[in-house]
């Protein structure tokens, strides 16, 4: 049996007559496990940051239209796909730090750093986990597979941040969620469109959004 492998952030682990873990989702992409350094899930945290665009004032936020809200994208050096800033884990992190790490990383480069760490430290108060699992990466094997824990997090209205790219991300700026759902605008990276799904029915579940589910729907991205 392979050593040291991961839990799986579905609870669940199976295993070949060898031993060797298999990947849960059996849509194998990649034939190279070898593009994956640990057997078994190598596990990963993305950060789907979400803000009111700052020319919006005073807005009752039962009435906030889906194309009023802004989140951030990176354009990925290795690729080119666009994806929400993310990254795998540090040994024995936390995946909600570790998506604000990324975040961080990959989106603020330059900005003051009390500020940064302040921002993050109150953003990390309006986290809601959104999807934890596989997320269809096209590294992906039958025994190595990537898993990412999704983090929403709301950004203040009042925040003097900037984003600015580092890290793993070649450029990054606000993209509308409308622009978002478009395919022939945004060519996502993995299942990163369906993180974007998730994270607005979060949106509407906990922060009371109401016209985001209907405005899907006449976009033609939900039945």
């Amino acid at each position: 049996m392979a050593a040291s492998v991961a839990p799986s952030w579905t609870g669940i682990l199976k295993y070949d007559q060898h031993g060797n873990p298999l990947n849960p989702t059996g849509n194998v992409i990649s034939s190279a496990g070898s593009q994956l350094w640990a057997v078994g899930p190598n596990l990963a945290a993305d950060a789907i940051v979400v803000r009111l665009p700052p020319n919006l004032e005073n807005l009752d936020q039962t009435g906030i239209k889906i194309n009023q809200l802004e989140v951030a994208l990176i354009v990925r050096k290795k690729n080119k796909m666009t994806a929400f800033p993310g990254g795998f884990l540090d040994a024995k992190e936390d995946p909600v730090d570790a998506a604000l790490r990324e975040f961080k990383e990959e989106c603020l480069v330059g900005n003051d750093a009390k500020i940064v760490e302040s921002t993050l430290e109150w953003m990390k108060t309006t986290h809601r986990c959104i999807h934890k699992g596989p997320i269809g990466d096209s590294r992906d094997s039958i025994h190595r597979w990537i898993e990412t824990y999704a983090c929403c997090f709301w950004l203040p209205t009042d925040s003097k941040l900037v984003l600015n790219a580092g890290d793993d991300a070649e450029s990054v700026r606000w993209y509308t969620i409308e622009e978002c759902l478009d395919p022939e605008k945004v060519q996502f990276h993995a299942n990163h469109r369906g993180l974007l799904h998730n994270c607005v029915l979060a949106l509407k579940e906990k922060w009371g959004f109401e016209y985001l589910v209907e405005d899907l729907k006449k976009l033609g991205y939900m039945d």
